[in-house]
């Protein structure tokens, strides 16, 4: 077999291992992925885009042309086949279309006709679509030519991720297959859907209990204790089918989740370890009224906490206090959203959690614009 040849054998044998994982784990993922791009709409592409795809591209192509269709400036849904960068799987068309505004963006200089932030003969074939981030192919001839790399819309293209896109795709088969992670972020299922998820491990052992509340306030940051009034739908969207539980659940039923919710990540952040604080999530949960003022000795504490967060430089405990302030000025539902926020930076399957405190009720189909559109709640504002 000629290289091109054992190139094409070789990713249509990753994406062979990885639409088998998906088949058994994340069929609403699989549902995905478009159908073979023909031989004419790929050379029509290269035509286009005046450059020879390499091997590797064209191989997946043929394979899948692509996952779910472009949505303008808007993210992709979830659901959609995305690579662990989350960028999601772009068809010859689109490939089309995001290669050429890049280079609309970055024109080349008089001074250096191949470009300089984004060359010429790089094609971006997975898109983030919420920036102009995305992975990228070299398409040069010579040496290098077929690495896959992924621009960056402040830095330039980092080719460091595979020598060949056959090279990349069997590192993403790796990942799932073993359940490990891949660049960093690691592959995780909910609701029949690939999610890539990323946790950074807090820092819960700075400060005990018996760390003294502050007799005064001079120097430490006041509390938000102005009532933000209701959480807008557009607020819930990017908790997918779990916003559109939160957006039906009772206040008894929100009031029970943020309890659990509050309780959880202050464990997973150390906050639990304050006395104060124990007492007041403990409190709330029983359905007593919390009184947090900048001046007692619960508002104190918290106040205490988020400026020695700040000097610890652990953003996951000052979120967690800002969260708890949240829940007892602003309500559940928008504790909920802000808790799930800062939990997902700190545990991987914060969705499952999220879903288990919830009841676990039966999860809705993934909420439309209709949906929010026409939802009534007296604490979600629609639209």
């Amino acid at each position: 077999m000629t290289d091109r040849e054992q190139e094409s054998a070789r990713v249509g044998e990753a994406w062979d291992r990885i639409e088998s994982w998906l088949s058994r784990h994340a069929p609403q993922t699989m549902t995905t992925l478009n159908g073979p791009a023909g031989a004419e709409e790929i050379r029509g592409a290269e035509r286009q885009l005046g450059v020879t795809f390499p091997p590797g591209l064209v191989a997946s192509l043929r394979r899948n042309n692509g996952a779910g269709e472009r949505r303008g400036n808007g993210p992709c849904v979830h659901a959609d086949f995305t690579f662990p960068t989350h960028d999601r799987l772009l068809s010859a068309e689109d490939i089309v279309s995001a290669t050429t505004q890049l280079r609309g963006v970055m024109p080349p200089a008089d001074d250096d006709p191949q470009g300089r932030y984004w060359h010429q003969s790089y094609v971006k074939f997975a898109d983030y679509e919420v920036t102009a981030d995305g992975l990228t192919v070299d398409c040069r001839d010579g040496e290098g030519s077929g690495r896959v790399g992924r621009f960056f819309d402040e830095s330039g293209t980092d080719f460091g991720l595979a020598p060949a896109l056959s090279a990349y795709l069997s590192d993403v088969a790796e990942a799932l297959e073993r359940r490990k992670p891949v660049h960093g972020r690691w592959p995780l299922v909910f609701n029949g859907r690939l999610l890539w998820e990323t946790a950074s491990e807090g820092n819960p052992d700075w400060g005990t209990g018996g760390d003294p509340v502050p007799g005064q306030a001079d120097g430490l940051p006041t509390l938000d204790l102005v009532p933000k009034g209701r959480v807008r739908a557009t607020e819930l969207v990017r908790l997918d089918e779990l916003g559109a539980v939160l957006a039906t659940a009772s206040t008894e039923q929100a009031d029970d989740t943020a309890g659990r919710q509050m309780w959880r990540l202050s464990q997973e952040t150390g906050l639990i370890k304050y006395p104060e604080v124990a007492e007041a999530i403990n409190q709330f949960r029983a359905g007593n009224r919390v009184e947090l003022t900048d001046t007692n000795r619960l508002g104190l504490r918290l106040r205490a906490v988020i400026h020695a967060s700040r000097r610890q430089k652990d953003p996951y405990r000052r979120w967690s206090a800002q969260a708890l302030v949240t829940l007892l000025v602003d309500g559940p539902h928008r504790a909920v959203l802000e808790i799930a926020d800062v939990s997902s930076h700190v545990v991987l399957n914060w969705r499952e959690v999220l879903w288990e405190d919830f009841g676990p009720p039966p999860l809705l189909p993934m909420p439309d614009e209709d949906f929010w559109a026409n939802l009534r709640h007296p604490w979600i504002e629609a639209g």
